[in-house]
């Protein structure tokens, strides 16, 4: 049963993510506007090829780069991405303001929940950072670059691959329709991208506002424990790591899109000169917890061949947890593929077993069919 701790903090993780979810809405909204003007320039184009064919012009992929027809899409595309990248700072900004300004109350409410139970009046001398302190987290990602820098760089990669998309369907003779879809997968992509960004970014800010109040009451707060939402979209590593204790001077970075948080962990009453037993919440180990989920759910989070691995005792849930450089994350958690933890010759042994139980799985319903 999570302790009281463990339930506030994901309550408020909840709220969090509501405000998150709502602003995500509005971007899908935005960028779906962007997409509909997008694609009727690539309309236009498409038309234009037609009343070249039906004229007699012999219609190439070169013909679509010659007369700047390639370079004028390509930089419509960009100034609807670059509109919509102005939204995106804004909404992102907006929503990392209102983290920011949670966390000390958050932070206030898990450190006295962090301290178990005692004498009913004694309490635990907390103070929260004025959120003005805080406020270089706003605007800014990982890596101090502003945030509508972070968005403005989705344009490019985004408008090159359209149009390199439509002079492809352009050389495969595919028609409209077809062109239509494979243009919609590549300009989806940067909503992806961008969604991933403003949810990593608010869960950041959130993240370094509430280690600085913790920072900043360290005569009361030892260190802090990192706390997963176990469930099966959560991924190995952050199962691994949830009960894990750390220092202050540690940070929790977690993947893009991770929903970890870190709860505080204080010192005992006795070393803050208040002789009374020691009743502070513990946070069971994640691979303790893990080991009772059931065998889909277990296999659910891991994959089906790290999950025989699993069961054989060839790999631990420990060592899924690794650490990751990235150049547009920095130093973040990942999930160990199996092939890094038992090498190339295990994993594809292992692979070949999942695959071999399921055709013969398959073979099985066709029969009893």
């Amino acid at each position: 049963m999570p302790s009281a701790l463990e339930l506030a903090a994901a309550r408020f993780r909840r709220e969090l993510l509501t405000n998150e979810r709502a602003a995500a809405s509005d971007m899908v909204r935005v960028y779906g506007e962007a997409w509909r003007r997008t694609s009727q320039r690539t309309a236009d184009v498409q038309a234009q090829i037609r009343t070249a064919r039906l004229t007699g012009q012999s219609i190439s992929p070169a013909w679509f780069y010659q007369q700047d027809r390639a370079e004028t899409l390509q930089a419509q595309i960009e100034a609807e991405l670059r509109r919509f990248a102005a939204y995106a700072e804004e909404s992102t900004t907006a929503l990392q303001r209102q983290a920011v300004t949670a966390a000390g109350g958050h932070a206030a409410g898990l450190v006295d929940l962090a301290a178990g139970v005692r004498p009913a009046g004694l309490e635990v001398p907390f103070d929260v950072l004025p959120t003005a302190a805080l406020q270089d987290l706003v605007g800014f990602a990982a890596d101090g670059s502003p945030l509508r820098d972070v968005f403005e760089q989705i344009a490019p990669g985004v408008a090159q691959r359209v149009t390199d998309t439509l002079g492809v369907s352009l050389a495969a003779g595919l028609g409209p329709r077809e062109t239509a879809r494979l243009l919609r997968r590549q300009f989806g992509a940067g909503l992806a991208r961008a969604l991933t960004i403003s949810r990593t970014e608010t869960l950041r800010a959130y993240r370094e506002a509430m280690h600085r109040n913790y920072e900043a009451n360290d005569d009361v707060i030892d260190g802090w424990v990192w706390l997963a939402k176990l469930d099966t979209r959560t991924c190995a590593a952050c199962w691994a790591m949830h009960g894990s204790e750390h220092s202050l001077d540690e940070r929790l970075n977690d993947h893009p899109n991770g929903r970890c948080t870190a709860v505080p962990k204080l010192k005992p009453w006795r070393a803050l000169g208040v002789d009374i037993p020691d009743r502070r919440p513990v946070v069971e180990p994640g691979p303790t917890a893990f080991e009772r989920l059931p065998d889909k759910g277990q296999e659910r989070v891991l994959g089906k061949a790290a999950y025989a691995a699993y069961q054989d005792g060839a790999v631990t849930l420990e060592q899924f947890a690794r650490r990751r450089h990235s150049d547009a994350w920095g130093d973040t958690l990942q999930a160990a593929s199996l092939e890094a933890l038992v090498g190339r010759e295990l994993a594809q042994k292992y692979i070949r077993a999942v695959h071999e139980a399921l055709r013969r799985r398959k073979l099985a319903d066709a029969v009893d069919s």
